[in-house]
């Protein structure tokens, strides 16, 4: 959802959040993440922080974001947090510079990278090119250690 503002004396596309379904369309929610809107970041919505696609499967929701980069919901769309290709774009975000060309995203995809659904593998395409991340469940990871650690089993 977007809709345009005057700056001085052109008009931008500014980001009103957006709306999805998880039930193929017979009922709909509605969330506001700070990154595709900018309230939360400024004092009012500015150009530029909109949302421009969506994905949705077990790992979470994802929305890549054009000024607020690559999102993601792990409960349900109430809140949002950034994943960042690399410590540079997230300075870049975090300092409001938005110079960054791979922090700035269009499309993203997201499905399990491997048989056991541990892994998670997200595709978004940014002005920078595309990026691929590897996500890896912490909780898993944990557990794994922890068994380790049982059974005196010494790390690899």
């Amino acid at each position: 959802m977007a809709h345009s503002q005057a700056f001085g004396e052109d008009l931008f596309p500014v980001g009103d959040g957006f709306n999805y379904s998880a039930s193929g369309g017979s009922s709909w929610d509605t969330t506001l993440p700070s990154q595709s809107t900018g309230i939360g970041y400024f004092s009012r919505q500015v150009f530029g922080m909109l949302p421009f696609d969506f994905y949705s499967e077990a790992s979470g929701l994802w929305s890549a974001c054009f000024f607020g980069g690559l999102i993601r919901s792990i409960d349900g769309g109430v809140t949002w947090f950034n994943v960042y290709p690399s410590p540079a774009a997230r300075s870049d975000f975090e300092n409001r510079n938005y110079q960054d060309l791979g922090n700035r995203y269009f499309a993203v995809t997201a499905g399990p990278a491997n048989a056991a659904g541990d892994t998670i593998e997200v595709y978004a395409g940014s002005a920078g090119g595309i990026n691929r991340f590897l996500l890896i469940d912490a909780k898993i990871k944990l557990a794994g250690a922890a068994g380790r650690a049982k059974s005196q089993e010494p790390p690899r």
